[in-house]
C-alpha cells in the first residue's frame, strides 16, 4: 500500500528488503509501482473536494501522469470517474477542467438536510437518550481537542458530519444519511468553502458553539427551539462568506437559475422567517 503524509501526499515506499531492481529505481519509479488507479482516483477526488485544486482550474494528462508517475493512459481512466462524479468537464481539444460548483444545487441539498435533520433531532428532543447524549457528549468533546490541536480542514470536515450522523443513525435512518452524503458534490465544496473562507474568523469555534447549543436542546427536551437553531446552523455559512460569494470566489459558481445574491436573499428571508 502506498503511504501518505499529513497533506495527503502519497510518499515513496521506504521499506528494506527491495531487489535489486525495486533498489534502483527513482522515488517517482518507485511510487507508481505500488500506485493503483484508484489511489490516483481517490486523490484527486480528495483534492477538489477540498479546494486544494480549485473551480475551474485546468487539470492536464501529462501534468496528473508525471506527477504520480504513471502513463496517461490510467489517467484518462481517472479523469473518465471524476467526470462521473460531476468533477471533472472534459472539453476535448480545449482541456480538461475542474467542474464549478452549483450553488444553486448546494443551498437545495441544505434546505433538505434541515427539514431531515430536524425531524430526527425534534423526534429525539421529545425521547432523550442516555445512549445518544453520551455519544454527542464524546463528539463535542472530540471537536474541542480538534480545535485545541489546530485542526486541518479535512479533520473538522468529518468530525462535523460524524456529530450530525449520530442523531440519524439512532433513528434508524443511516440509509437516508448516506443518500445526502453521496449528493455532497457541490454542496461539500461549499462547506470547505466556508472553512477556507473564514477558518481567521474561528469558524471552528463557531460551529462547535452552535453544536452545544444543539445538543442541549435534545438534552433537555426543547424541541420547539430546534428548527431556528438547526436552520441558523446549517445556513450560516452564506451569511459569514456572503459579498465574496460574488467578489472574491465569484469564479467559482456556475451560472445556475438563481445568482449567488439571490440565493443569500433567500438564505436570509429563510432565517427571519425561523426567528
Amino acid at each position: 500500500m502506498p503511504k501518505i503524509d499529513r497533506h495527503g501526499e502519497y510518499l515513496p515506499d521506504e521499506e528494506k528488503g527491495r531487489d535489486a531492481v525495486s533498489a534502483s529505481a527513482t522515488p517517482r519509479e518507485e511510487q507508481a509501482r505500488y500506485l493503483t488507479n484508484d489511489d490516483v482516483y481517490k486523490q484527486l477526488r480528495s483534492e477538489i473536494l477540498t479546494l486544494r485544486i480549485q473551480p475551474g482550474e485546468a487539470l492536464s494528462e501529462n501534468y496528473v501522469a508525471d506527477r504520480f508517475g504513471i502513463s496517461r493512459t490510467p489517467v484518462r481512466a481517472v479523469f473518465m470517474r471524476l467526470a462521473g462524479d460531476g468533477l471533472l468537464e472534459l472539453r476535448g481539444r480545449k482541456g480538461t477542467f475542474v467542474s464549478l460548483i452549483d450553488l444553486d444545487m448546494a443551498e437545495q441539498i441544505l434546505f433538505m438536510r434541515v427539514q431531515v435533520e430536524l425531524a430526527a433531532t425534534q423526534f429525539l428532543a421529545r425521547r432523550p437518550d442516555r445512549l445518544l447524549l453520551r455519544q454527542i457528549e464524546r463528539s463535542l468533546d472530540a471537536q474541542r481537542r480538534l480545535i485545541d490541536g489546530d485542526v486541518d480542514n479535512p479533520g473538522w470536515y468529518r468530525a462535523d458530519s460524524a456529530f450530525h450522523g449520530f442523531w440519524m443513525a439512532h433513528i434508524h435512518k443511516r440509509a437516508l444519511w448516506s443518500m445526502i452524503q453521496d449528493l455532497d458534490v457541490h454542496y461539500a465544496r461549499y462547506r470547505y468553502l466556508d472553512y477556507m473562507a473564514t477558518r481567521e474568523e474561528g469558524v471552528f469555534r463557531i460551529l462547535l458553539g452552535e453544536h452545544e447549543k444543539l445538543y442541549a436542546c435534545i438534552a433537555e427536551g426543547g424541541a420547539e427551539d430546534l428548527r431556528r437553531l438547526l436552520t441558523a446552523h446549517l445556513y450560516g455559512g452564506f451569511l459569514r462568506i456572503d459579498t465574496r460569494l460574488t467578489t472574491e470566489y465569484q469564479a467559482f459558481f456556475t451560472e445556475g437559475s438563481r445568482t449567488p445574491d439571490e440565493i443569500v436573499l433567500d438564505v436570509k428571508t429563510m432565517l427571519n422567517e425561523t426567528r
